[in-house]
């Protein structure tokens, strides 16, 4: 597959994912373009670095490389939600809190290293065994 194949699925799986996001969260939040744009960048990020993590990726379905696109752009959305931004969270329904050794997490440098220090479970979990 080429790379304006991935540009192409990656865009779709971007469009996906912000329209959704969009429809979920439009009833408790006003819409933002930045937002919307930046799921979008992440699925192209994602359509440009997947042949270069895993060169095999050539050799699969244009539907198996859509739904990766779209799980690996929301994996990095969630991550960058819950542990790198740091706008004011009062205003959202839903309150979420990342807490860190029983202490919030203010700054994007305490939400970065904490949410590293989550990764190695699902890592090392991920391994190849034999």
């Amino acid at each position: 597959m080429g790379t304006i194949s991935l540009l192409g699925l990656g865009t779709l799986a971007g469009l996906h994912g912000a329209l959704y996001g969009a429809y979920k969260d439009s009833p408790h939040e006003s819409f933002l373009f930045r937002r919307f744009l930046r799921e979008v960048a992440f699925a192209l990020s994602g359509a440009l670095a997947l042949p270069a993590i895993i060169p095999s990726v050539s050799h699969q379905s244009a539907f198996t490389i859509y739904l990766a696109l779209f799980a690996l752009t929301r994996i990095v959305t969630e991550f960058w939600k819950l542990f790198l931004r740091v706008e004011p969270q009062a205003i959202f329904v839903s309150r979420r809190k990342c807490t860190a050794w029983s202490a919030s997490c203010i700054t994007r440098w305490c939400g970065c290293c904490s949410g590293w220090a989550s990764l190695p479970p699902f890592t090392g979990s991920m391994q190849r065994s034999g």
